[in-house]
């Protein structure tokens, strides 16, 4: 299950890559097309691309690409998809082909597959009964990965990871939107958090510390920093080949916010733009590095070691943000794609040591 997922996301991720790059889903397409042709597709990815296609209305190249597809070993074809595209786009569909058609749905034994569409059940009147059966089958299996769900945020619970049990309850809220135990266990999780605010507020004051970062410092040298640091950024302007080296000085001195301010976001230097990467993230100002990856995905898209960049830096912020589970997710898919990567393999150990 977690390959299939991961599939998909590598995919998607491809999607996403190649609309920023090419603008127009008809050239993304096309891309995707000569990319596929001759590569052999499990279900997920047969999926991940049919929804794109159909989404977009592209059903012509579609249509074209799944009937190339037919004769490829092991193949299995999004026959709901197929089917609605043939039903949009008024094909006339005379009984020898109508035949084909059910021939290899019943070959593959697809049919609870193609019943997610109801254009073809007046050919095939058991399509109503699969029907029927899926829906029961997803019923069943929403109330398991709903027992799945609240066993993890039990979990989570016990261990007082009150951020990772807010976003539980959020998916849960998502897949069972009248779920009844909602109510009551985001009280109780409001509790103690009130609970942990007040332990905290009460230690605040034994732990103040100096601070390169000018949490804590007095307004004296906080005055005389601020100084310091318009200082170097004036003599920055002036010698820009300096700014790389007062960036790493700031980064030696763990004053990551005043290195992160000196280089400018929108910079076209890659050598500064993940410098600033790697400041923003050890300053723990993780949503400004969601946009600074954002930029940085639009900037340097030519070069083909950006996505994985990207990924894992993503991951990072998602994680610092506590959307641990969806950082464990994208770090796995980039691990799927580039196993060699042995920072990420690492740091997936930690972070899944840290969850369980």
């Amino acid at each position: 299950m977690q390959q299939s997922s991961s599939a998909t996301i590598q995919i998607e991720l491809e999607i996403q890559h190649l609309l920023i790059k090419l603008q127009e889903p008809e050239l993304v397409a096309e891309e995707l097309i000569l990319n596929y042709e001759n590569h052999k597709l499990n279900y997920d990815q047969s999926m991940a691309l049919a929804n794109f296609f159909l989404y977009n209305g592209l059903i012509l190249p579609f249509c074209q690409f799944i009937f190339r597809k037919m004769n490829s070993p092991h193949f299995i074809i999004p026959w709901a998809h197929l089917i609605e595209s043939l039903h949009i786009c008024s094909a006339q569909m005379d009984e020898e082909f109508l035949n084909s058609l059910k021939a290899g749905v019943l070959e593959q034994r697809q049919e609870e597959e193609l019943s997610l569409s109801k254009s073809f059940d007046y050919f095939m009147p058991d399509l109503k009964v699969h029907r029927e059966h899926r829906l029961k089958n997803l019923f069943v299996q929403l109330e398991k990965r709903k027992s799945e769900m609240i066993s993890q945020l039990e979990m989570l619970r016990s261990q007082n990871l009150l951020q990772a049990e807010e976003n539980m309850l959020n998916r849960i809220e998502a897949l069972v939107p009248q779920e009844p135990m909602l109510f009551e266990a985001r009280q109780q999780l409001k509790d103690r958090r009130a609970q942990e605010i007040l332990s905290k507020s009460k230690q605040k004051s034994k732990n103040n510390k100096l601070s390169f970062n000018y949490e804590i410092i007095d307004s004296e040298s906080e005055t005389l920093l601020k100084s310091i640091e318009e200082s170097v950024i004036k003599l920055c302007v002036q010698n820009p080949q300096m700014l790389y080296d007062f960036a790493m000085l700031h980064l030696f001195l763990e004053h990551y916010l005043a290195g992160a301010r000196l280089i400018p976001a929108e910079t076209t230097n890659a050598k500064l733009c993940w410098l600033r990467v790697d400041l923003l993230l050890m300053g723990r100002q993780f949503v400004d590095l969601l946009e600074q990856l954002r930029l940085a995905e639009i900037t340097f898209i030519d070069d083909p070691e950006t996505t994985f960049s990207v990924l894992y830096y993503r991951a990072r912020a998602l994680w610092g943000l506590e959307q641990k589970f969806n950082a464990v997710e994208l770090l796995e898919a980039l691990i799927n794609h580039t196993p060699e990567y042995r920072m990420a393999n690492t740091l997936l150990n930690e972070w899944k040591d840290d969850l369980s």
